[in-house]
């Protein structure tokens, strides 16, 4: 991932229960600078879901992903 020159943003949980964290920090050592790091407070690996209950969180990510896109 480190030759890729767009742009990331990495979404995820504070605590995931399936991906352990040292995956996740080879994948963010792994990013290109500038690299995004989302942490979600309170969300679980199922992020889908866990926004699904959540509007303000998930109008925020879509402006993140807007934002990230333009």
């Amino acid at each position: 991932m480190s030759a890729f020159t767009g742009s990331v943003m990495v979404v995820r949980p504070p605590v995931d229960e399936v991906i352990p964290l040292a995956v996740t920090e080879r994948i963010l050592d792994s990013c290109p600078p500038g690299a995004q790091d989302v942490v979600l407070e309170g969300a679980t690996h199922e992020i889908y879901r866990w926004l699904e209950d959540r509007p303000r969180q998930r109008r925020d990510m879509a402006k993140r992903m807007a934002q990230l896109l333009s």
